[in-house]
């Protein structure tokens, strides 16, 4: 009763189930919480075969329809990246998501190996279905997918920091005793299950000298653009074929597999760019008072914040790209008629992408309660 509570601020009613061309849908009920992401696991691994599109519900819950789906991609985009499972390295713009290089014959990776399977499915449901998954993965991960090789330029992008720091190296290799490093590749933290990893046989007693610099920069970009993500991008490989032959995506660059899967790297947009892609119907008009204070309000939104605002409208926490421009349907803000408005919240209709907003009496009154909305209103669909 006290999810139904807090969840009515996000009140949505969801549209009934559509089909895409002649591909039938299968609709499934999973839960919310901890056990989503293994449910996830279990779940697409059995459905990527069949062809048909998904659809989701929660168990407990009444929504139901593409919004639904919508935010059951996105939770599961969001728990694949708990840093706690240690599945990626992410320190390239936009916190780009890279696998994380482990030794191959490391216990922890077979565990871990079901994730990236996941990851690979999910890709082709995005792909086959028409999603967007807020899972930022690298475009030189797109690389890998499609078969092509990475070589150290490469490292740049992926993991800056070192990159850097490599080639700081390259330019005075005299300078390499200073450091005093071994042929070994050092995780960034713990949680990754091991401490380090030989590069080379006798690589944590081979020291780095002004001679071997060179020998030690290839066997490091080795080791985290090839040797040590095999496993890794086998299991999406294999996740993705399941959904889809690979060959099918060889046609698109891997910048715009990853455009079409993952949409804008960040969440911007001006007053003007609201202007110009928010519709007012319904009850308001471009010039209605509470929709032009809305707008005011999400142009000054920091980006987390908007993050927030699209997963409560759309159902997906990022934009396609193109940008507000590129939603499909228009983000539209329409009047919830209600007693004492002040008292009420924004609801949403993910589905059609609708905004449902109380004619509040003043901006501030209006920012208190759509920000309560986003905190407090994303654990559940239900109707009013």
């Amino acid at each position: 009763q006290r999810m139904r509570e807090r969840a009515r601020v996000r009140t949505r009613e969801e549209e009934n189930s559509h089909s895409l061309g002649k591909l039938r849908q299968e609709r499934i009920t999973v839960p919310r919480g901890d056990g989503l992401l293994n449910r996830a696991v279990e779940l697409l691994k059995e459905h990527a075969p069949r062809k048909a599109t998904l659809e989701i519900t929660f168990a407990g819950e009444e929504g139901h329809g593409s919004g639904v789906t919508a935010e059951f991609y996105s939770l599961v985009s969001e728990a694949l990246r708990d840093p706690t499972l240690a599945l990626w390295i992410s320190e390239g713009q936009g916190g780009a998501l890279f696998p994380a290089p482990a030794p191959q014959n490391l216990a922890l990776l077979d565990s871990r190996l079901a994730y990236y399977r996941l990851v690979g499915t999910l890709l082709g449901k995005a792909l086959l279905d028409g999603r967007l998954l807020t899972l930022p993965l690298s475009e030189d991960l797109f690389k890998l997918i499609t078969g092509k090789a990475l070589t150290s330029a490469d490292l740049a992008s992926i993991a800056p920091t070192r990159a850097r720091h490599l080639a700081t190296l390259a330019a005075a290799p005299e300078t390499a005793p200073d450091y005093g490093l071994t042929f070994e590749y050092a995780p960034p933290d713990l949680r990754h299950g091991f401490t380090s990893h030989e590069l080379v046989v006798g690589g944590s007693s081979k020291e780095v000298t002004k001679d071997n610099v060179e020998e030690y920069i290839e066997a490091l970009a080795d080791f985290m653009l090839r040797f040590g993500v095999e496993r890794q991008v086998e299991a999406i490989r294999a996740g993705l074929e399941a959904v889809m032959p690979i060959t099918a995506l060889r046609v698109l660059t891997a910048a715009e597999l990853r455009a079409r899967v993952v949409g804008e790297t960040g969440v911007e947009w001006t007053l003007q760019d609201l202007r110009d892609n928010v519709e007012a119907r319904h009850g308001y008009t471009e010039s209605s008072q509470p929709f032009v204070l809305l707008l005011s309000i999400l142009a000054e939104l920091p980006e987390p914040r908007r993050r927030d605002f699209l997963r409560f409208s759309t159902g997906v926490g990022g934009l396609p790209c193109g940008g507000l421009r590129q939603l499909d349907p228009k983000l539209t803000v329409v009047r919830k008629v209600c007693e004492d408005p002040d008292k009420h919240f924004p609801s949403a209709n993910t589905c059609f992408h609708f905004l449902k907003l109380p004619e509040y009496s003043t901006r501030r009154r209006l920012e208190e309660q759509l920000l309560t909305a986003l905190s407090e209103g994303m654990d559940g669909f239900f109707f009013n």
